[in-house]
């Protein structure tokens, strides 16, 4: 599972593609919208998904990513 917000300027949507690429199908990846006007308020710089940008609001894109980490944990420890 890789995270990352759309805008991210230290991780670029290559890198997504690159792990794509290796990976395949088993690569999980979340991209959460970070564009200017986003509808969920993220910062366009906004880097760390499950820290610092985290929401403890259900229904929000950082809360969802956090909750499929914690079952792919689940699911695979």
């Amino acid at each position: 599972i890789a995270l990352r917000f759309t805008n991210d300027p230290l991780v670029r949507a290559s890198r997504f593609e690159r792990l794509r690429e290796e990976l395949g199908e088993a690569f999980i990846a979340v991209e959460i919208d970070s564009s200017p006007d986003n509808p969920s308020g993220y910062d366009s710089k906004a880097h760390s998904v499950l820290t610092t940008e985290w929401t403890d609001q259900p229904g929000t894109p950082t809360y969802a990513a956090h909750d499929l980490v914690l079952q792919h944990f689940g699911e695979r420890l």
